[in-house]
């Protein structure tokens, strides 16, 4: 027989596990209390109302206790929350979007471990299933941590090289969100040595030629595009003109009149493609350049579908 004393609600204790983690949602006050205590941050980029990935890793991770048990005495925990639906105030929102722009966020989840003042010092993208596969990552950030803290201590040339090894020793997840690492890196190299703030320029150029692409895209226009690419032309640097090549390649294919004019293009195209530097960037152009033309009678199929689909829309809209 069960005590009069012994509730339900005590039975229940023992049978569900009890989960005593508090996530922060304000970087800033995340900051303060990881001074306080000395401890980094390990910050959960989610989407808790549209991100299945999300919340696979919250239920077959986060909530488990020996996440629990790992975390609760090693870092100060914050959500940065993403949703899709109005369960947050908009000040609440606004503050997280601007988070992921300021952390270059790609994909959710992204987790990542920060210094108690916000640099990033591990981390890792989408999903997982269970703590161990877990628990590598976050060890490597507390490492780290400690390692980002002994080269900010340095001066000078010492800690220009120290901060700009810590950069590459960065796995490839964490490194594109180490924003304001780079920003210091930049900063104690006013003569670029080290060529951060180059590759910078190179990648917002990169971000700004995207967002071109789209729209054009979107309007299948071959003559808009190939203007674009003439105006393009003059200020991509070099290791942006893959690029340009493949928006070229577009343009051209829309254009087409005949599959030989295709065959005589793709020809064309590879040539020019053979004069740039080789980089992974050059090899994904030499990829899509291949696949694009594998079949030149089903391209050209798909060209004149393209002209048939965009003229009924335009007699439409008339």
């Amino acid at each position: 027989m069960f005590a009069k004393s012994f509730t339900l609600a005590a039975l229940a204790a023992l049978v569900l596990p009890a989960f005593s983690l508090e996530w922060l949602t304000d970087l800033e006050t995340a900051k303060q209390k990881a001074a306080a205590e000395h401890k980094p941050i390990l910050m959960d980029f989610t989407g808790s109302d549209w991100c299945g990935a999300c919340m696979h890793l919250h239920s077959y991770v986060f909530e488990k206790p020996e996440f629990e048990a790992f975390v609760k005495d090693k870092f100060i925990l914050l959500e940065i929350d993403c949703p899709h639906g109005n369960k947050m105030p908009e000040e609440e929102k606004a503050r997280n979007e601007a988070l992921v722009t300021r952390y270059a966020i790609r994909a959710f989840p992204t987790v990542l471990v920060l210094s108690p003042g916000g640099d990033v010092a591990g981390g890792f993208l989408g999903s997982k299933s269970a703590m161990q596969e877990v628990q590598p990552f976050l060890q490597e950030g507390l490492d780290n941590v400690a390692k980002l803290e002994k080269a900010q201590a340095l001066t000078g040339q010492e800690k220009l090289k120290a901060l700009g090894e810590f950069h590459g020793s960065l796995n490839k997840d964490a490194r594109p969100c180490a924003t304001s690492l780079v920003e210091q890196i930049i900063q104690a190299d006013p003569q670029d040595t080290l060529g951060f703030a180059h590759r910078r320029q190179v990648e917002q150029q990169r971000q700004q030629i995207k967002k071109r692409t789209l729209t054009l895209m979107q309007r299948r226009d071959p003559q808009e595009i190939m203007a674009t690419v003439e105006e393009l032309k003059p200020t991509v640097m070099p290791e942006n003109m893959h690029m340009l090549l493949e928006m070229k390649m577009t343009g051209s294919v829309l254009a087409a009149q005949s599959e030989d004019d295709l065959a005589k293009l793709r020809d064309s195209l590879q040539a020019e493609l053979d004069t740039l530097p080789d980089s992974p960037e050059k090899a994904e152009t030499a990829s899509q350049l291949k696949a694009t033309f594998s079949d030149i009678p089903h391209l050209f199929y798909q060209v004149k579908a393209v002209r048939a689909r965009k003229a009924q829309e335009e007699k439409l809209m008339q």
